[in-house]
């Protein structure tokens, strides 16, 4: 399954899906809070692994920022309308997007994403 995200300029993203994150994403309502689910995307994001080589480390912190970023633009492809009206969900979102901007600087791989 994929999903297509139109961006300024014509432009066209096209993001593979995984079918658990869509069972996700559309029932997390039901066992969490909006607020859990910020602090654990956000919680996720930004952890780091403990143990493995340098750069098993470093593969394990872009996968991990990939795969929260993908959760992320799926969540908010899915409720983009209802999230605009919730406080919470654009200073969560404003907060995500900070973080992901200032670690595309210093990791270019996710400039990808």
């Amino acid at each position: 399954e994929t999903i297509r995200l139109d961006l300024p300029g014509n432009e066209t993203t096209v993001i593979l899906t995984d079918p658990f994150i869509d069972d996700f994403v559309l029932m997390y309502c039901t066992f969490m809070q909006h607020s859990q689910l910020f602090s654990a995307l956000m919680a996720h994001y930004h952890s780091d692994a403990s143990q493995g080589t340098e750069q098993e480390k470093m593969d394990y912190t872009l996968n991990n920022k990939r795969r929260v970023i993908r959760l992320v633009l799926h969540w908010t492809n899915v409720y983009a309308e209802l999230l605009q009206e919730e406080e919470t969900a654009v200073a969560f979102l404003e907060e995500f997007y900070v973080s992901v901007s200032d670690d595309s600087r210093m990791i270019p791989a996710l400039k990808e994403q």
